[in-house]
């Protein structure tokens, strides 16, 4: 009997000549892809038009690709203009066909609890916990003891919802964690186990499972015999986090219409070559945009490594501009191992200061370096924060330099020498200089590159090139 053959990527296919000689030293390829990237210019320094309109044209050609050869996006949106960016750009590939633009407006687009609902309480429980750390990377580090507390809590609510039978779903979880008893008053109280959903669910459970049953001594230890005896501060503390976690889910309509029903986008279907554009911007819906464009992340991060390759051998890219907004505490686990997964981040943001404004506390610079780090290819334009632009040195590093002087003696009679010196082969200060595209730099915008391992035509680890803004044509 034949064994299945695990389809062919050719990873070191060009994308893109980033110098437009198409030198093959200069291509980039899809090994770069998976390997991510991180774009940064100052405001008005045209990344976006510049090396981030390159890449994405790239990555929409299908042109001589065989269907599995397509590249899959998930695009994640800051401001709404750049949705018609997008649109236009798949019209012009000739792949609107390929577009799943998925809007503020939907109804049942995605549970992300549905997919646990035959997997270990636990696991769905980190799902929300990661959701929920939105702003997790910033402020003090929690303590351990609260963290636990809050795991406890989501685990003993959603094994309560699976063993009664229910749907497994984020608004559930909500109306049951409101409706527990909160002192040894409401046990006792007939009126209040009669009107309390959580009781009622309490006595379906053990019709279905039966009193000894281990999930039902859990659940009930914890809402009947644990929580509403513990200390008032350490209780409303408790009920205050996890509130906290599932209540925007429910206060605003957008989140509970999208993601507290059933799922009509099917993750597998985005894995075979579909541009998922998340028409939820930031700049319009702040807050709730945020959280729910990384509730798809976060979903999509997890689909693309557990998903098949055999079957769904597409390469996906994450492409956030902005990526400063849609930072998790999965990212730096996902970046580091997305390569074997056929998928990759570019991340765009005006500087470095973007990320450490994000990620505070604890650690917070060696988070900064890990997350740049997981990034092998570099595309600097126009800067004007100096942290940036003595990273993009340092990162670029030290050279040999050749440095000339004169100096005029008697009678005028002069003499010339030659000294090298040790330095930074690309000074901070060039990064200032670089063109911004318009009409007064002929369209061309100027970035520097560099990547891990590589030499470039210039025949140095960095790469001083120009991109056409598409709109100059």
């Amino acid at each position: 009997m034949k064994g299945t053959t695990k389809p062919r990527v050719d990873l070191d296919r060009p994308l893109l000549s980033l110098s437009g000689s198409n030198h093959p030293d200069d291509d980039f390829t899809l090994r770069h892809l998976f390997e991510n990237v991180f774009i940064s210019g100052s405001t008005g320094s045209g990344k976006s038009s510049g090396s981030g309109s390159a890449i994405a044209s790239a990555l929409l050609d299908a042109r001589g690709l065989l269907p599995e050869e397509y590249i899959g996006l998930i695009v994640f949106i800051y401001k709404q203009s750049d949705v018609e960016d997008w649109l236009r750009m798949a019209f012009q590939a000739g792949r609107q066909d390929d577009v799943i633009h998925i809007q503020s407006h939907h109804a049942n687009v995605f549970n992300i609890l549905e997919q646990y609902k035959d997997q270990e309480p636990m696991n769905a429980v980190n799902a929300l916990l990661n959701v929920s750390g939105l702003m997790a990377e910033s402020g003090k580090g929690e303590e351990e003891f609260w963290q636990l507390q809050k795991s406890k809590a989501l685990d003993r609510l959603i094994r309560l919802n699976k063993i009664c039978g229910q749907p497994l779903s984020i608004e559930t979880l909500y109306h049951l964690h409101n409706s527990a008893p909160v002192d040894s008053e409401q046990v006792k109280s007939k009126e209040f186990r009669e009107q309390s959903f959580c009781w009622n669910m309490l006595a379906m459970s053990i019709e279905k499972v039966g009193e000894n049953h281990p999930d039902f001594k859990m659940v009930y230890n914890y809402f009947v015999r644990e929580m509403p005896f513990l200390d008032d501060r350490t209780a409303s503390n408790i009920r205050t986090m996890v509130g906290g976690i599932l209540e925007p889910f429910i206060s605003s309509s957008i989140l509970k219409q999208m993601f507290c029903g059933s799922s009509k986008l099917q993750l597998d279907d985005v894995f075979t070559g579909k541009i998922v554009l998340l028409d939820i911007p930031v700049q319009t819906h702040e807050y709730v945009g945020k959280i729910a464009q990384i509730m798809f992340k976060y979903a999509f991060q997890k689909a693309v490594e557990k998903r098949n390759l055999e079957t769904h051998p597409n390469p996906v890219i994450f492409h956030q501009d902005e990526a400063q907004q849609f930072l998790t505490r999965f990212d730096h686990s996902f970046m580091s191992t997305c390569r074997a997964s056929r998928a990759g981040s570019i991340l765009l943001s005006q500087n470095i200061s973007n990320y450490h404004a994000a990620i505070t506390g604890d650690r917070a610079e060696a988070k900064v370096n890990s997350l740049l780090a997981l990034c092998n290819t570099k595309i600097f334009h126009a800067q004007n924060d100096h942290l940036t632009n003595e990273y993009a040195s340092k990162t670029i590093g030290m050279g040999v330099q050749n440095l000339s002087s004169f100096s005029s003696g008697k009678d005028n009679i002069g003499s010339a020498s030659i000294s090298q010196h040790i330095q930074y082969q690309v000074q901070p200060t060039l990064f200032t200089m670089l063109r911004t595209g318009g009409i007064r730099n002929n369209y061309l915008v100027d970035a520097i590159i560099t990547g891990t391992g590589r030499i470039f035509s210039s025949q140095t680890n960095f790469l001083q090139t120009a991109f056409q803004q598409p709109f100059a044509h």
